[in-house]
């Protein structure tokens, strides 16, 4: 399952979360872990065209619940910070903003064939 992030540190942000209750990926059945790799393949370049960033941070943690989910963090070029200054920051962001990233990766989703690669 895939969602927007709200309070991420950018718009644009996504949450991958696990459909099965899962851990981690020593949890995982080998489908699960293979189509986990092929989302993220198909996800990256979308999330790079569709709103304009150089890279994709993922980040995993389960900190909070003991549920596998992982963030997509777009980060642009120019920013001022990279790496965890990046992803601790303040990325305040309206809610009109969040709604506009995910109009567009949802329609570079939808525009890019399945088995794409980037």
């Amino acid at each position: 399952m895939i969602g927007h992030a709200i309070g991420g540190s950018t718009a644009g942000s996504l949450i991958v979360e696990a459909r099965r209750h899962a851990l981690d990926f020593g949890e995982m059945n080998d489908e699960e872990a293979a189509n986990f790799g092929r989302l993220l393949r198909r996800l990256y370049p979308v999330i790079k065209e569709s709103l304009g960033a150089e890279r994709v941070y993922l980040v995993s943690t389960m900190a909070f619940y003991p549920h596998f989910h992982a963030w997509l963090v777009p980060w642009h070029a120019g920013s001022e910070t990279r790496g965890m200054d990046y992803l601790v920051r303040d990325g305040s962001f309206t809610v009109d903003e969040a709604a506009a990233a995910a109009a567009m990766v949802r329609d570079g989703i939808e525009a890019a064939p399945v088995g794409a690669q980037g």
